[in-house]
């Protein structure tokens, strides 16, 4: 047997001759890919980044995150939020449905940033998801502030209050000495 030596010049002539059945698979492909990007639906998608609040530790004196990212996120794709989300925005969807199209996750190397990513085919519904949700964890922040800052406002009246009494345990103590 006598092997055959195929050069670039073979390729060449054989692309030549096969350049109809080429050019027809070629364009066969882009028409299905246009036909099939009419057909199908837009999809919108929506990505909001939110910074986690921090809060004053009495303890230390430093500032940490109101809650981890990873506390965050859990919350916000948990199922009374989602839930909360159908109801009051009237989405036409299940909750197993939109538990596809959304995601909150926390941003790797980070402690207190999150993502929330929202995929629809309705532009105003991604939007509107993506706030309501951006908001949800917002008003949950406020909320542990308001307790938090509660708490210190409690604290300082008790130091007030300790600060009187010990102001008023000399008088006192000489009342019972002279008992």
């Amino acid at each position: 047997m006598e092997e055959q030596e195929v050069t670039l010049r073979d390729y060449i002539k054989l692309i030549k001759k096969r350049k109809k059945i080429i050019l027809l698979v070629f364009f066969i492909g882009v028409a299905a890919t246009a036909v099939i990007s009419f057909i199908l639906p837009p999809v919108y998608r929506v990505t909001a980044t939110i910074k986690i609040g921090k809060i004053v530790d009495l303890s230390t004196f430093e500032k940490d995150p109101i809650e981890s990212a990873v506390a965050a996120s859990e919350r916000l794709e948990g199922s009374q939020i989602l839930s909360e989300t159908i109801e009051d925005l009237k989405l036409p969807f299940t909750l197993k449905e939109f538990r596809k199209k959304v995601s909150v996750e926390p941003i790797r190397d980070t402690k207190d940033l999150i993502e929330i990513r929202v995929e629809t085919n309705d532009r105003r519904q991604t939007l509107d998801t993506a706030d309501y949700l951006a908001n949800k964890l917002l008003e949950r922040h406020k909320q542990i502030k308001q307790v938090y800052e509660n708490e210190e406002e409690m604290l300082a009246k008790y130091g007030e209050h300790i600060k009187k009494i010990q102001m008023e345990l000399p008088e006192i103590r000489s009342d019972i000495a002279g008992l």
